[in-house]
């Protein structure tokens, strides 16, 4: 005679318990068995290797279902993501179809290698940084570098604006002197001095004198520093004539300071009625 107990926590309809049935067991799945009912399929497809409990879901190719909206991946991770840490030098990694232009946005880049080249054309193909940039500023190099930033072409400016104080290509005249000065002495300062901003220049210094004398020459220095200069070259003079002398030469200042131009003769005295100087920012 049989005795119908209660059924078991989990009632299964037509299922009766008997505690001959039944077992406490502490001893989870085997390896084997877990890999054997992980992810079972009802369509089979080409997957490369098994998908399976202890070495996770392998393929030779995955696809979205709807391939016309967004998809996120790792959308809540928060620590580092390692993505193809096996793939060998040389290999490329690409993004998108290669065909057509798409954009990655990131908000930074760290690249191990030292190169950035067009991938469908490396050697004659067009490369645009900031291409899209309206305003702020793109920088290259940090406020603490050290190392050169080498450029090996001629820079072809394409900015129609008039440049401003602070960007290169900006050009005004620091100082203009109309009347005449006597230069008297090996080394006369000619006009007040002028001051020179902070910033890389290219200083060019024209001056226009009159008279004989076996040389001249014009030099540019911090007011009270004769040791740092520029000077023109020698230019002699025979008979009363009138006669232009330039100088060019680049300045480099961290702090804003006073120059002077000086004048510097032979023998013989003579004036210097005219001088101007015009600054040009290179850096």
């Amino acid at each position: 005679m049989s005795i119908s107990v209660p059924p078991p926590e989990f009632d299964f309809n037509g299922l009766f318990y008997n505690p001959e049935w039944w077992i406490t067991s502490s001893t989870s799945l085997s390896q084997a068995v877990a890999n054997t009912l992980y992810l079972r399929k009802t369509i089979t497809d080409s997957a490369s290797a098994l998908e399976t409990f202890n070495a996770g879901i392998k393929s030779t190719g995955y696809d979205v279902v709807t391939a016309a909206t967004t998809q996120n991946m790792f959308s809540t991770q928060t620590a580092n993501t390692n993505l193809f840490g096996s793939m060998g030098s040389g290999q490329t990694l690409k993004l998108g179809n290669q065909t057509t232009t798409q954009s990655v946005h990131v908000s930074y880049i760290d690249c191990n290698g030292n190169t950035i080249n067009n991938a469908n054309a490396p050697l004659a193909g067009n490369l645009l940084i900031g291409s899209t940039q309206t305003t702020g500023q793109l920088t290259l190099g940090g406020s603490g570098r050290t190392g050169a930033i080498n450029i090996y072409k001629s820079l072809t400016p394409l900015y129609t604006a008039v440049p401003t104080s602070a960007e290169i290509g900006y050009t005004y005249t620091a100082y203009t002197v109309s009347g005449s000065t006597t230069i008297n002495a090996s080394a006369t300062t000619i006009g007040a001095g002028f001051s020179f901003p902070v910033g890389t220049w290219l200083a060019e210094v024209q001056c226009e004198i009159t008279s004989a004398a076996s040389f001249f020459q014009i030099s540019l220095a911090p007011s009270g520093i004769s040791a740092t200069r520029a000077t023109s070259t020698n230019t002699t003079l025979s008979g009363a004539i009138s006669c232009y002398i330039k100088l060019t030469t680049i300045v480099q200042l961290s702090t804003s300071a006073t120059w002077n131009v000086s004048a510097i003769r032979g023998s013989v005295a003579m004036s210097a009625v005219g001088l101007t100087v015009i600054l040009t920012r290179i850096a």
